[in-house]
């Protein structure tokens, strides 16, 4: 008689302890997740119970994986108190698969740094040129500007103190036309003949009177 009274009391105190406030719970990120997979575990005729803290950050839960499983208040007191071992006050928020008390969710933020760095801002490239090549870059230019007859390219080399010049490539027309007396009648062949013509580790820079990359000239 004597056992099966404390048997009571301690059903009764379970179940007691789990009564919810019917608050709702706003449950942090990490603890939704181990909700969904503790739904995701539990079956509808599998027992279980799910017991977070009721600032929503932890939670335990328990379940039962055998093919037969006993019921009743055990699994609610078990996850409860393993809940409360965290130093929580815990309320079971889900038994089997169905919430006792309503929840949601805190919504991640993301903090935003672009105000408080601002970007750095865009500085192109500082290509050095040699004063003396001035006047012939600036012809170069002039000449180029309308023209539509001829490839015309630029190449200066890494020193910024030689360059090398293709005007003369006449644009072949489609079907018929006539080719330049260097023998070239295409961008690529003119585009070689200017970076030929400079022959020390040369690059094109103009394409016509258009930079061929972000740059400005720094004279020397």
């Amino acid at each position: 008689m004597k056992k099966c009274l404390v048997s009571l009391l301690f059903l009764l105190a379970a179940c007691t302890s789990t009564q919810s406030t019917g608050t709702k719970i706003t449950l942090s990120q990490e603890t939704a997740g181990s909700l969904q997979q503790y739904l995701g575990r539990v079956g509808s005729n599998q027992p279980g119970a799910f017991a977070v803290s009721r600032d929503g950050r932890s939670s335990y839960y328990i379940w039962c994986q055998d093919i037969l499983c006993m019921g009743g208040p055990t699994y609610k007191s078990e996850a409860l108190r393993r809940c409360e071992d965290y130093g929580e006050d815990c309320v079971v928020l889900a038994y089997r698969n169905k919430t006792l008390i309503p929840y949601d969710v805190e919504q991640r933020t993301v903090a935003s740094t672009a105000a408080a760095v601002p970007a750095a801002p865009h500085v192109p490239e500082a290509l050095r040129v040699s004063a003396t090549l001035r006047p012939e870059i600036e012809q170069y230019l002039a000449n180029s500007n309308g023209q539509s007859k001829n490839y015309r390219f630029l190449a200066l080399n890494a020193a910024g103190n030689k360059l090398g010049l293709s005007t003369s490539c006449m644009i072949k027309k489609f079907g018929w036309g006539g080719w330049s007396a260097q023998g070239c009648g295409t961008e690529a062949a003119a585009r070689q003949l200017a970076i030929d013509s400079c022959n020390d580790d040369c690059r094109v820079i103009f394409d016509g009177a258009r930079k061929l990359g972000d740059f400005e000239i720094d004279w020397y």
